[in-house]
């Protein structure tokens, strides 16, 4: 029996307060409820109408609002949609009142932040208008400046306007002026030049006709009296003569120029090169090796006129190109006019004829042997060669190179005051002063030697092109060079000899 107690105490022993007494408590629950609100239906329906004068103060009071449907239910409504209904909207108040008592102090920090960027705002707004008004008073002021420098502009404008009008009207009466004295110069160098023409003419029939007076005694009375006036004249006419060929630059063209002696072939003669290639004169390049090693160092074309041409063993060459002539054994430089075997062709009619220089000074054709263009003997050429190693720390033994130039674009004045450069200079042209052109040389690269003065373009250049023959080698250096009828000519104002004065030169020094 004790054992029983005992598991009934065990039983019981860890039984909370709710365990024991929970039905209780929520049966008291209960009922309370159900007294409070049987108390409250009463308290209602007794003051039902008063409630209903005071709904809007009322129906959201915790005991009226569960009985909202029957207090106030409007006419076809339920008492429970009303009831719900009614609920809603105290919920909805009653949350709206406590959201904006929660977020009070949110809104007033956002309407601190949002004042103070308005703030800022304006200030930004009050200092853009204050850039504004001054830009607007900059720009005014720079307006106003350049309005008035505007006006100064237009006025000066005007007036330089006006200066170059007058300065180019002046130019044109200079100009007019110029050319006007130009033409009155030309006219009385003309007229000069014509009358010196002519007194020379006279002189020189006044001379035929005091040598055929001297030729018979009978008449040598005249001749003494004419030879009297010819003197008389002459000496006057020398002076004058002098005076117009120095100081007015008149070249009477009856005047005696010096016979240039030309040593040249026809432009048909036919090279052997040693490539196997045949070539004719004008078609030869500077740089070609021929048949038998000769390298063409140079290339000259010159008028035909005052040559006489031979025919020598087929080849057409001028009466003054020297040749070997073996006489006896003995090989002597002679003129081809003196050779047996050349025969004087009487009609000839090419404008230009064609000569070179080679290495070994010496061309071969059709087994006769030629000078080049310098004609030099053996001797010469063993002088030369002296005189050089002289002047160059070289040994020249097979290569004789020795050649003189300009470089293509050297300019060159004409006797009527233009320029050329020296590769555009034409055959026939009459230089500056009065020195007519009767060739033109083409040269290879050279050893510089300083016979020319330093102001003058003395050096090598690259040409493609000349008047008389297609030199197309736009990597091969050539220089240009002139023949003339008075040995020499002018570059910038400084006489130069011509290209035939060069060899002259050393030969001299050698021999001295």
């Amino acid at each position: 029996m004790s054992e029983q107690r005992k598991s009934i105490h065990d039983l019981y022993k860890h039984l909370t307060y709710f365990d024991q007494y929970g039905t209780s408590v929520f049966l008291l629950i209960i009922v309370t409820i159900c007294l409070l609100s049987l108390i409250t239906y009463c308290y209602i329906i007794t003051n039902m109408q008063s409630i209903k004068d005071d709904w809007i103060n009322q129906r959201c009071k915790p005991y009226i609002i569960p009985f909202a449907g029957i207090i106030n239910a409007p006419d076809g409504t339920s008492a429970g949609a009303f009831t719900s209904e009614n609920f809603s909207y105290c919920t909805q108040n009653i949350l709206q009142d406590v959201t904006a008592d929660a977020l009070i102090p949110l809104t007033f920090i956002t309407n601190v932040i949002t004042n103070s960027l308005n703030a800022i705002n304006d200030s930004i707004n009050m200092i853009r208008g204050m850039f504004d008004k001054i830009r607007t008073y900059f720009q005014d002021i720079v307006q106003e400046i350049m309005g008035r420098i505007m006006n100064v502009m237009v006025a000066l404008q005007q007036i330089i306007i006006s200066f170059r009008d007058f300065i180019g009207k002046i130019q044109g009466i200079l100009t007019a002026s110029l050319f006007t004295s130009l033409g009155t110069y030309y006219t009385l160098k003309a007229l000069l030049g014509a009358i010196a023409q002519f007194i020379i003419a006279i002189l020189i029939a006044l001379a035929a006709l005091i040598v055929m007076f001297w030729v018979f005694p009978l008449t040598w009375g005249v001749a003494i009296a004419n030879t009297s006036i010819f003197v008389a004249l002459s000496i006057p006419m020398a002076l004058i003569l002098t005076f117009m060929l120095d100081v007015l630059k008149i070249h009477p063209s009856l005047s005696i120029p010096a016979v240039p002696s030309m040593k040249c072939f026809d432009k048909n003669v036919v090279f052997l090169l040693k490539s196997g290639e045949k070539k004719k004169a004008n078609e030869i390049h500077i740089g070609d090796v021929l048949i038998n090693g000769e390298q063409i160092t140079s290339k000259i074309v010159v008028k035909t006129k005052g040559s006489h041409m031979y025919n020598l063993n087929g080849i057409i060459v001028s009466d003054s190109h020297k040749v070997i002539y073996n006489n006896n054994n003995n090989n002597t430089l002679i003129s081809v006019c003196q050779h047996p075997d050349a025969k004087k062709i009487h009609k000839y009619n090419e404008p230009f004829l064609y000569c070179f220089k080679t290495n070994t000074k010496r061309i071969v054709l059709n087994n006769t042997v030629y000078a080049d263009w310098d004609d030099l003997t053996d001797l010469d050429i063993v002088a030369l060669k002296k005189q050089m190693n002289k002047i160059i720390d070289i040994n020249i033994d097979n290569r004789f190179h020795l050649d003189n130039g300009f470089t293509s674009n050297t300019e060159i004045k004409l006797w009527n005051g233009t320029f050329k450069q020296i590769k555009d200079v034409l055959i026939g042209d009459v230089l500056e002063y009065g020195e007519k052109v009767y060739g033109k040389v083409i040269i290879d690269r050279i050893y510089l030697i300083p016979f020319f003065k330093d102001d003058i373009n003395f050096s090598q250049k690259n040409i493609g092109t000349n008047n008389y023959s297609n030199y197309n080698e736009p990597n091969h250096p050539l220089l240009y060079h002139l023949l003339t009828d008075t040995k020499c000519f002018h570059i910038y104002n400084t006489k130069v000899h011509d290209y035939d004065a060069f060899i002259d030169i050393f030969l001299e020094s050698e021999r001295k």
